[in-house]
């Protein structure tokens, strides 16, 4: 029998066919022989014999499949054999076919986990930081997955209407976002592969919840290990992403549930690596903001401290400091919103304390005009936190112990700084013991209308610390 439907032979998807069909017409003519001869060989153990050699089979050409097409092919000849054995009554070899089916369906997947996966790397590779831009509402909605969707999962859309551009910022590979519509394929593809098996709804959750676990894989790899490759607003995008597909998984799997009232109460795992992946990009941003910061401030190391006159503007050092700081903020609120405010606390700080450390580990002399200058910078800095960055409350707050600095040497009284009481109250963000090195740095100037801060009185408050802590 098994030479005569031909099973001996390698099949590929365009012969499964008639095989199938010349194996269906041997057992329905069985059936009727066992029927009348009943000495003849129990049906049943050549199902099982020919169901071994057929999952087999199936099961080589299934290896051998390229294309969706084919895979599509396949599915249907199954089908169809799978409704005439229902039919004339061979309903465990119609459950061995759909098992047959289901597993099928899992090498496709599989496959087309493998191809998102090598076109996401691909896109990846091929990265570029130009902005997409749409000139028309018309463009805009033909370069979005879905507009309404795309709202609704949460893509911060940036419109300028004025300037008739709408340039779109959560492009990571900027094709936007090229990952839904990788997502949206494989929904797609699954979706017309599994229609009529059983458990469908649970597979393609699973499925897709791999290919997602996938991709964010690629995604958390390549920032852990070339973290430096990505500036802040790159970076940003990633989390975005991230955060964008985890949405769309969750909005189909409501869909999915509200569709056919199957609940899937499984974990996915592609919720865990989404929060790794945005906890990653947190660190990266801000570890990348501070990178491209210390490009501006060290430039404070060569700022002359103990000047012989005060300068009538701020320097440049904070300038590009603060145009740089100031754009990648309101650009990254239209990414992360929500992550915009904690970035700026963290660039902020950072700024006054890579200050505070060159003024006191890295100076060689400071004097009043020195620090009188700084107080310029310093006013500028208020000046953007209370302007276009006013919407973060508290921004200022982050450079309090620089402006305790400041008001100790330039306001004072400078001997009260040797009252444990008034430091706790007026001084709270300044280490005594770790201003006496600048205290001994300290040059006299005489200016005019500036309150003279005499070097014997700094000295004066240096040894009184120094006495109160037992320092040499």
């Amino acid at each position: 029998m098994l030479q005569v439907c031909g099973l001996e032979h390698s099949l590929d998807v365009f012969q499964i066919k008639s095989y199938l069909g010349n194996i269906i017409s041997f057992f329905l003519i069985q059936k009727e022989i066992e029927h009348s001869i009943p000495e003849v060989q129990d049906i049943n153990q050549l199902w099982i014999d020919a169901g071994k050699l057929i999952e087999r089979e199936v099961s080589k050409v299934v290896a051998n499949v390229v294309t969706k097409e084919d895979y599509l092919s396949l599915k249907n000849d199954i089908q169809i054999f799978i409704v005439i054995l229902n039919k004339f009554g061979f309903n465990s070899q119609a459950l061995l076919l759909n098992e047959i089916l289901k597993a099928s369906y899992i090498k496709f997947s599989e496959k087309l986990i493998k191809d998102a996966k090598d076109s996401f790397t691909a896109k990846l590779a091929k990265e570029t930081n130009k902005p997409l831009v749409a000139h028309n509402v018309a463009e805009l909605r033909e370069m979005t997955l879905n507009f309404e969707i795309d709202k609704l999962i949460g893509m911060n859309l940036h419109a300028d209407p004025t300037r008739n551009k709408y340039p779109i910022y959560l492009n990571y590979t900027q094709i936007v976002p090229d990952i839904c519509h990788i997502v949206m394929d494989f929904i797609n593809d699954n979706v017309l592969f599994m229609q009529g098996n059983p458990d469908s709804e649970s597979i393609l959750i699973i499925q897709l919840d791999r290919l997602l676990f996938e991709i964010f894989k690629i995604y958390y790899d390549t920032l852990n290990d070339s973290s430096a490759m990505y500036n802040p607003l790159q970076t940003a995008q990633i989390y975005q992403n991230a955060i964008v597909s985890q949405n769309l998984m969750n909005l189909f799997k409501k869909t999915l549930e509200k569709a056919s009232g199957f609940q899937y109460k499984g974990n996915l795992e592609s919720r865990s690596i989404c929060a790794q992946i945005t906890y990653v990009c947190d660190e990266v941003i801000c570890e990348s903001i501070k990178s491209k910061l210390n490009n501006f401030l060290e430039h404070y190391e060569e700022f002359e401290w103990a000047p012989n006159s005060c300068a009538h503007t701020k320097s440049e050092i904070i300038v590009d400091t603060l145009n740089y700081l100031n754009t990648s903020l309101l650009t990254m609120k239209q990414i992360l919103p929500e992550n915009t405010i904690s970035i700026a606390f963290v660039a902020f700080k950072y700024i006054n304390d890579y200050i505070m450390d060159i003024l006191i580990n890295k100076a060689t002399a400071v004097n009043s005009a020195g620090l009188a200058n700084l107080e310029l910078d310093l006013i500028m800095v208020f000046n953007v936190c209370e302007t276009s960055l006013k919407e973060i409350d508290g921004l200022r707050e982050c450079f309090r112990s620089l402006r305790q600095l400041l008001d100790l040497f330039l306001v004072g009284p400078f001997n009260e700084f040797t009252d444990p009481n008034i430091r706790s109250k007026k001084y709270f963000c300044l280490d005594p013991k770790k201003l006496i090195p600048l205290m001994d740095k300290y040059k006299k100037i005489i200016l005019p209308n500036m309150k003279e801060l005499r070097k014997r009185d700094v000295d004066a408050v240096a040894a009184s610390l120094r006495k109160e802590f037992r320092l040499k």
